[in-house]
């Protein structure tokens, strides 16, 4: 079973998100958090879960979905089977300045 690594990046994501949902709901902050943690924490037993980047040179490059509500966040991650690890390079939420995916 591969080990989750997050980056800098993806631990500062995590916190941004965490702390602009706090300012807004203490309780919804800790909530989203949870659920984020737990969405990558699937990629343990599936680590090809997510939406592949379409990045021919990064094959395991992926894009995971968690869906929350109205709408959610994406976790930019890849699959390094050599290492048995995902690494999580960052977190976006849909609506975020810079998140160029889609949302469904």
């Amino acid at each position: 079973m591969p080990r989750i690594v997050y980056t800098e990046q993806a631990r500062r994501d995590l916190a941004r998100l965490a702390q602009f949902l706090r300012d807004k709901d203490p309780a919804l902050g800790k909530r989203v958090v949870l659920t984020i943690l737990e969405g990558i924490g699937r990629l343990q037993t599936l680590p090809t879960l997510g939406k592949p980047a379409g990045d021919e040179r990064r094959p395991y490059l992926g894009e995971l979905k968690l869906r929350m509500g109205a709408a959610g966040c994406a976790a930019l991650y890849e699959f390094v089977p050599e290492g048995d690890v995902v690494v999580v390079a960052a977190i976006r939420h849909f609506r975020e300045a810079g998140y160029k995916g889609e949302e469904s």
